[in-house]
């Protein structure tokens, strides 16, 4: 089997992005149509266009708590005010398009595919002062929970200390990505299931069968895949499960074609499928609303109390509760 985390290495060169993901913050949603083309700033509530901005790039990261997104590739990483659009700061140096940046209230990595070594550069998040590096395997994720970042490196999964990028411990052990990050867990491929590992000391305590649809990753991330330190949610393989982490038993499961992403929206498990957007209790898996969208959702994204998903050239913008279409956006 081909290491998860080169994948990335064969589509950089086979094809081209992902669509990227439409994100919520501070009452705004940032969406963009491709790669490269103008950002949009909406008024959550009515769709209203607030700005439009030029892009060298992606923005395809979630905001920070504090209403920043990053946009990242030929103009190297930009952060960006959500309510404005306005840029706070900028680093003038090529970044990857591909994989998405990792952002934290204190710090954004973004990924640098340099001939020579592969790394995670840092910077400060609110001023975009340099930080430190994470050096990583070619192509690895980097993941962040708990106060830690998690990445592949010399063949092992190395964890850092947020704080300062000092080395925590190393796992040797044969992980691919997707790497998810809870406060005391973290999840890793381990051969064709997702380990569940201990953040305070990178115990293995089991590996779940979460199916093979929800392990696989576009630009780094598992858009099947979403966890707390509690529980494991998988979509695809015809359907949507939860599996509790502490003893690995399937606490639910229901059938639904098509289901490929999944965000957390407060008390609702957003799920996109098909030609749907679902909403489903996350503690039994029992469906609350369902949303038609066309065409097919390409991904979904919560905050705010809304779901953005993403449908071709349209963003759709739902209440998280019920469902309810707030608006549709031509991107």
């Amino acid at each position: 089997m081909r290491p998860a985390h080169l994948v990335p290495l064969l589509c950089l060169v086979a094809c081209a992005p992902a669509p990227p993901r439409a994100s919520i913050a501070g009452g705004h949603v940032i969406a963009q149509s491709a790669f490269r083309s103008p950002l949009l700033v909406l008024e959550a509530g009515t769709g209203k266009v607030l700005a439009t901005l030029p892009a060298d790039g992606y923005a395809d990261a979630p905001p920070t708590a504090k209403g920043l997104f990053f946009v990242h590739g030929d103009g190297g990483l930009v952060a960006r005010s959500a309510a404005t659009g306005a840029a706070r700061w900028r680093v003038f140096s090529k970044a990857s398009y591909y994989t998405s940046p990792v952002a934290t209230d204190s710090a954004v990595f973004v990924f640098d595919p340099k001939p020579d070594a592969h790394v995670w550069r840092g910077y400060a998040t609110e001023s975009g002062a340099k930080v430190f590096d994470v050096p990583c395997d070619d192509y690895a994720p980097l993941a962040a929970g708990g106060g830690l970042l998690f990445t592949i490196e010399d063949g092992a999964l190395v964890a850092r200390n947020l704080e300062d990028g000092k080395t925590k411990y190393r796992v040797v052990k044969d992980v691919e990505a997707p790497i998810v990050a809870a406060e005391e867990r973290f999840f890793a491929r381990v051969d064709d299931g997702l380990g569940v590992f201990r953040s305070e000391n990178g115990r293995l305590e089991r590996t779940l069968d979460v199916g093979t649809d929800a392990l696989a990753t576009v630009g780094g991330v598992a858009p099947g895949l979403a966890a707390t330190t509690d529980v494991v949610i998988a979509a695809g393989d015809g359907g949507v499960r939860a599996l509790d982490a502490s003893t690995g038993k399937r606490r639910w499961e229901i059938t639904l074609e098509d289901a490929e992403s999944l965000a957390l929206a407060g008390e609702v498990l957003v799920v996109g499928a098909g030609e749907t957007v679902v909403g489903l209790d996350p503690a039994s898996g029992k469906k609350r609303w369902s949303t038609p969208v066309e065409p097919s959702v390409d991904g979904v994204s919560a905050g705010g109390g809304l779901v953005a998903a993403r449908a071709g050239s349209h963003v759709v913008v739902l209440e998280a509760a019920t469902g309810k279409r707030r608006f549709a956006q031509e991107l």
